[in-house]
């Protein structure tokens, strides 16, 4: 029986929170559902109180998911006492994806309102609460939120999940990548009664429709033999396809692309069921060229069919050892040879590569680079706004006129002038420095990380 419930606040109504199911989906009595929050009441902000977890196992998810918001809500109507958080730190312990649906867009918003503190507290309920949707948002505050606090909580709250997982934050991003309801081949059959529509993915992950292998330009109007339920229906679900797709391919581009950039790979297994056969990375991973390696020797350059199966750059099937670690090719490193039969390939079919990698530009260091000063940027004007570009690439601003990234146990600083605070003039110039190191010399770089660390800057200058 569940336990009876202590006092609780004044200003919580339990008739008023959302209604509470056993697994049966009978519906608990009101001093059933206080005794639930008196639990969480009771529960410590990092560990729920033990009789709640033998509650939890009788109740239906859904209907606790919706208790966890609501008691969430009253807390807030009733002005957010610090000394009723409990209702708060509830979303940790009883919440569920839906809060998590919820939460996510007022933890972007409460450090812009001054509630920075109560921001970083959701970065705690959405680690605690720990399901995939829960760390897809942290990782998409640990890259993309807009205040440096929340951020870097975010980002330290992915790593130390990680670390308790064995795995860096990168690589528990890479598990992390929803499915969207794909099917194994990567496609949806969307039904509009005597036909049906086949989504299909570009190499930006832009979702499009294929109706009899005809792509269209847009989701048709309904014909005369479409049934109107099923066509209206379709309509929605691919429309909401199309928003959640555009959320996840940002950052699984980005991700992408910087793992090749640093050399990043994948035990065999984990390269398989991340991007070889997951139903939206097998779209990505079929435009790019791989190569496999056993004790850090080349076994095999290959890509991905549009059939999932592995090919080699002359089109023979290639079999993937299962000791293999495989990494994306990057013209600073391997063979020029393999480079250009997979871009002839790659162009005999028509695949067009998601970013820059074959056709990516090689960048050495030469006359300009002398220790740890490299002078070839030094006079050069660059957009204001093109300077933004280089954190989706890992750098950090660092100061009023420099950013930085780390790269190895090394560390590089690109200075610039006059620099900006806060909110910059987008409109406006900068005059970019020296390009520095922190614990190496540019000849002591790995050819790969020099040429990115070059080419980081040098597109700077240019409009992508």
């Amino acid at each position: 029986a569940l336990a009876k419930a202590p006092k609780l606040p004044s200003w919580l109504d339990l008739s008023l929170l959302a209604p509470l199911r056993l697994v049966n989906r009978e519906r608990l009595a009101e001093s059933a559902t206080a005794a639930v929050v008196g639990a969480l009441c009771a529960s410590a902000p990092d560990q729920a109180y033990a009789g709640f977890e033998a509650q939890k196992e009788l109740l239906d998810e859904t209907t606790l998911d919706e208790l966890a918001w609501s008691l969430f809500r009253a807390w807030s109507f009733a002005g957010a006492p610090s000394k009723d958080a409990w209702a708060f730190m509830a979303l940790a312990h009883a919440g569920g994806d839906r809060c998590v649906a919820r939460l996510s867009p007022l933890v972007a918003v409460w450090p812009n309102d001054g509630l920075a503190a109560r921001a970083q507290t959701g970065v705690e309920i959405l680690g605690t609460i720990g399901t995939d949707g829960a760390l897809i948002a942290l990782h998409r505050f640990s890259q993309k939120a807009k205040t440096k606090g929340l951020k870097s909580a975010a980002l330290e709250k992915m790593e130390e999940i990680a670390e308790s997982r064995g795995l860096t934050a990168d690589e528990l991003a890479d598990r992390l990548v929803p499915d969207l309801g794909l099917d194994d081949a990567g496609t949806l059959e969307l039904d509009l009664g005597e036909r049906s529509l086949t989504v299909g993915f570009d190499e930006h992950l832009v979702p499009f429709l294929r109706d009899e292998g005809a792509r269209l330009p847009s989701f048709p109007k309904a014909s005369k033999t479409d049934d109107a339920a099923k066509h209206k229906e379709a309509k929605s679900r691919f429309a909401q396809l199309q928003k959640e797709v555009k959320e996840v391919a940002k950052h699984v581009l980005a991700r992408l692309e910087n793992a090749m950039a640093a050399g990043r790979g994948w035990p065999a297994d984990v390269a398989e069921s991340c991007f070889f056969g997951h139903p939206l990375m097998r779209h990505l991973a079929g435009r790019v060229a791989w190569l496999a390696t056993v004790d850090d020797a080349p076994v095999g350059y290959f890509r991905v069919s549009e059939d999932g199966t592995l090919a080699t750059s002359s089109d023979d099937a290639f079999e993937l050892p299962s000791s293999a670690y495989v990494r994306l090719m990057h013209p600073a490193r391997d063979p020029a040879d393999e480079l250009a039969r997979f871009a002839g390939l790659f162009g005999d079919y028509g695949v067009i590569q998601p970013f820059a990698q074959l056709s990516r530009p090689v960048l050495v260091s030469g006359a300009t680079e002398r220790g740890a000063q490299s002078t070839r940027f030094q006079h050069r004007k660059v957009p204001t706004k093109r300077l933004f570009s280089l954190e989706h690439r890992g750098w950090t601003r660092t100061g009023r006129g420099r950013s930085s990234k780390s790269i190895g146990d090394a560390t590089a600083t690109l200075r610039y002038a006059p620099g900006f605070d806060g909110v910059p003039d987008l409109e406006g110039e900068q005059d970019l420095g020296l390009l520095t190191l922190d614990g190496a010399t540019f000849e002591e770089l790995d050819v790969v990380v020099c040429s990115e660390l070059l080419y980081d800057v040098e597109r700077s200058f240019v409009t992508e």
